[in-house]
């Protein structure tokens, strides 16, 4: 529940209203960004503020010791809050860097899924393992959001509320048609249940998904921590390194911008970077 400072400062509901209708962000996104905002807000006493104390506001983040990401996100919260006053304001943010993200090779990502302890995680390490869904969409699916006549698994619940159509490996389509059949009766079996589910039956939290996966993560005895993020990454990686295209692998994963997708290419050099200094002949 919204507090009553939340609610005077930002306009509360309000403005997590407009992020959605008017930006297209995702209730968690419109949710994070009101939180930014509100947490600014309160924490320089501006319950009005002014283009100037935005602007004001805004140069003390950069000189702050914050990171370029968290940095990136407070800015553009302040640039939308103050969209929505009708006091618009915009901000050069720091450079993203060019940090190569982590990922599992295929191998690992065999030895994960195998490490699960019942049907049940076996088949949402399946999921995110074979398409490349974000943590918030898994989680979201719902049983009629799986088309086995189509081999396809509609997503959502998705960044910037764009929905889209991911393909169904035969392997996925086996394992969730296996799960259903597991563990729910005809019926359960209704569109609008939750694919994943709780021991209490109800939707799963991001942290119980999270901790499925890095328990898993460790034991496979992989070393690094795995999350759902890091599956994501993984599973972009196998597939232009199995000669996905880019364009198709941007359009599986929900990029807004194929620019993106582009850092993946980079991974899989540096992978085969790997493997020709392991294999090169030694002359």
């Amino acid at each position: 529940m919204e507090s009553s400072m939340e609610i005077g400062l930002t306009n509360g509901q309000g403005f997590r209203a407009w992020l959605m209708t008017e930006k297209g962000l995702s209730e968690n996104w419109a949710k994070n960004t009101s939180w930014y905002v509100n947490r600014l807000l309160v924490r320089e006493d501006m319950p009005f503020p002014e283009k100037t104390d935005a602007e004001a506001l805004a140069f003390k983040l950069l000189q702050s010791d914050l990171s370029k990401s968290h940095k990136r996100n407070m800015l553009k919260a302040i640039e939308h809050y103050m969209q929505y006053i009708g006091k618009p304001v915009h901000f050069k943010k720091p450079t993203k860097g060019k940090r190569l993200p982590r990922y599992l090779t295929q191998d690992e990502l065999r030895k994960l899924v195998r490490s699960a302890r019942n049907y049940r995680e076996f088949a949402l390490l399946t999921v995110f393992c074979t398409t490349g869904a974000r943590l918030n969409e898994v989680r979201m699916l719902n049983i009629g959001d799986v088309n086995f006549g189509r081999r396809a698994i509609t997503v959502r619940c998705a960044k910037l509320s764009r929905d889209r159509e991911v393909p169904m490996s035969e392997d996925c389509e086996r394992v969730l048609k296996a799960y259903v059949e597991r563990y729910f009766s005809n019926d359960e079996r209704v569109p609008s249940a939750s694919l994943f589910k709780s021991l209490r039956g109800t939707r799963p939290s991001p942290h119980a998904i999270s901790d499925v996966v890095r328990k898993c993560g460790k034991r496979a005895g992989i070393t690094q921590r795995v999350s759902p993020h890091v599956l994501r990454h993984s599973f972009a990686t196998a597939m232009i390194g199995n000669g996905c295209d880019l364009f198709h692998l941007s359009d599986i994963l929900g990029h807004t911008n194929i620019e993106t997708t582009t850092i993946y290419l980079h991974v899989n050099n540096e992978a085969r970077r790997l493997a020709f200094d392991k294999g090169v002949p030694r002359i």
